[in-house]
This record gives C-alpha cells, structure tokens and sequence, in this order.
C-alpha cells in the first residue's frame, strides 16, 4: 500500500510524522520526495536512472538561504561545522539523517542503486527508491511525508491514483502566524508573491556575494516582510489546490486530521490514523507517540493581533477555512440575524412603551 501524509506548511505534518516513525515497522520518510529537484519532481515521460540520480544531488535553494543564515534550526539534521556556504542535496537535510547515522554512506549507496534502474516513469523509479531504502532498513510498510506537499496534490495523485492521504490541517490563523515566524516561509512567501529578479539574485550567496544585514533576502525577512494577511492568502491558496484533488479521490483513500484534535486527543486520533493506513499492530508504539506532544502555551493566536488586523486575515482565510469545515456561517447569514436580532429588540420597545 502506498502512504502519504499531506498538509500546508506549519500545520502539524512535521509533528505527525515523527508520531508515526514511533512504530517499529514503519519507514517514514520525512521530507523526502518534496527534497527531489522540485521543478522537475513529476516530469512526464520515460526517465533514466542517471537523470534521477543526478534528481537526488539537487539542492533547495530556499532552504540553503535559511542555512547559510543559520535559521533552519530542529529542521536541519545534517550536521557540518560550518553552513555558510554549504550547497547540501536536500534529501540529505532531513530525509537520509532520520534513517541513518551515517546518512553519507546512505545517500552514496542509494545513488548508487538508482543509476542502476531502467528508463522508466518518475513514478515507479520513486516507489523502487522507497521500496530499496525498506527492504535495505528492514521495514515493513512505508509512509512518505513531505512539508507543502499540498502544493503538488494534483501532481501526486497523478502519479499515485489509488495510494491513501493523510491529510493533516490547523486553523487558519494559526498557521499563517507560525509560517510568518518561520524563515522557510518567510521567503517562500515572499517569492510567492514577489518573485526574485535575476538583477537581485546576483546580489545574493548563490552569486558569491556576502551575506549582509541589507542583502535582498535579509530585507525580505525583515523590513521588506510580506504581511500576516499575505501569508493568510497563502494559506488559503494552499488549501484550494489541495480540494482541487480530493474532489477527484475516493473517500476511503482520503482521511482529514485536525491538528487541534492531535493535540487535545493523540491517542484516539492516532488511533484513527493506524486504522486508516491499516498499520500492523505494535503493542505501546501510539503511547510512545503521544508522549511526543507539548500542547502551545496558547491555542488562539488570534489574540495577538489587532482588531483591524484580525478583520484582515479572517477575510485572507475564509476561503481555506470554509472548505476544510472550520467557517460555516457567511457575513450575510450573520448579518440578517443580527438585522433580526435588533428589529425584534425594538419592536419589544415599542410594546411596552
């Protein structure tokens, strides 16, 4: 059975995932195939082994921007004593060090095996990378996990019609408030919406240029920030792409998780996880799971923020929030009751006056 946990960024996937690398039998591939070359990650047609090999030595431009700025923290687990200038293949950032002590050795041996593999599709030339790192770690099943991998949920499913998704979400608010303080994020929004010039990307570490205070993606995670309505956009953008390809699944192949309930529940809902992925039984593993969990100091987010800029951000996630269930009511349904609501106050008035 092929095995996927899906979600925006920020929305608890990262935290799941390492829940289910719990189970003794299950090889979790955490970051994985959202590390493979992502502008070419669903290439159609036939493709060599060597062309995919050379797929795996790709880096994430993104996130060697947080590296070399020293801001991935836990999200980085290859370990160097010194990142300023590291160009990293990004399935060795996260990926190969959850599997391996000596994710090094791992990665040259699985390069190795790839140059190996027939012309085929991107599809089964995947599955027998991930089918060879199970047998190779003596796993019994395997789930992939991969940050934003909302954003290719159409692509995916494409290329894995009949797999099972697991797809985790969090409020909107929430999410758009972690992902603003998050530096992947930060940039990967900005370019969202801003996308870079080669005119300023010359001025950056990837054209040799020193890494400065005033340097064009220190400005964009600093004073030049999209705002927390933005990242609300974002988010909700995310969402709609992910609907885009539920509508096309079968409901036994699709399960919604609400991070809120994996925090409040982990029990039961990673319960509710094991049943639906049909994990084999492992005495104690959901217990050792839940242990994982540090509820937030606080739920609501929301707080924080202003009045005008809360009004703001709603608006950004009502479209998010209205297909993952979390709105129900519109403004003209909550208008009318409160037009209602004062008319039947007034006519009272009247009466007794």
């Amino acid at each position: 059975m092929q095995r996927f946990v899906i979600g925006t960024g920020r929305c608890g996937s990262t935290l799941i995932s390492n829940m289910l690398a719990m189970h003794p039998d299950c090889l979790m591939l955490s970051e994985f195939l959202g590390a493979i070359d992502r502008p070419n990650l669903f290439m159609p047609g036939a493709v060599t082994g060597q062309r995919v090999a050379e797929m795996l030595h790709e880096n994430l431009p993104v996130g060697e921007y947080a590296i070399h700025r020293g801001r991935m923290g836990d999200e980085l687990l290859y370990e160097s004593d010194d990142y300023s200038t590291m160009v990293i293949p990004a399935v060795m950032i996260a990926a190969l060090p959850m599997l391996s002590k000596d994710p090094e050795r791992l990665f040259g041996e699985l390069v190795a095996f790839v140059r190996t593999q027939p012309t085929q599709p991107l599809a089964q030339h995947y599955l027998q990378i991930i089918e060879w790192l199970r047998v190779k770690l003596g796993r019994k099943f395997w789930i992939e996990r991969s940050g934003n991998a909302i954003d290719y949920m159409p692509e995916l499913l494409d290329f894995y019609p009949k797999a099972k998704y697991l797809h985790v979400h969090r409020d909107g608010i929430d999410t758009a408030m972690s992902m603003r303080n998050f530096f992947y994020f930060q940039v990967h929004v900005s370019f969202f919406f801003n996308p870079p010039t080669r005119a300023e990307l010359e001025l950056t570490e990837i054209a040799g240029k020193p890494i400065t205070a005033d340097d064009p993606i220190s400005r964009r995670i600093g004073p030049d920030l999209p705002s927390l309505e933005k990242f609300a956009e974002f988010w909700s953008h995310q969402v709609e792409i992910g609907f885009s390809a539920f509508a096309h699944m079968d409901k036994s192949q699709l399960c919604h998780i609400r991070f809120e309930d994996l925090i409040a529940s982990p029990r039961e809902t990673m319960a509710q996880v094991a049943d639906f992925f049909e994990m084999p039984d492992s005495p104690g593993w959901i217990d050792k799971a839940a242990a994982l969990i540090h509820p937030p100091a606080s739920s609501n987010a929301a707080e924080k923020l202003s009045a005008e800029e809360l009004v703001a951000v709603q608006r950004a996630c009502r479209s998010g929030q209205i297909l993952l269930g979390r709105e129900h009511s519109s403004g003209i349904i909550k208008s009318i009751e409160l037009i209602k609501e004062v008319a039947a106050e007034h006519k009272r008035s009247r009466l007794a006056g």
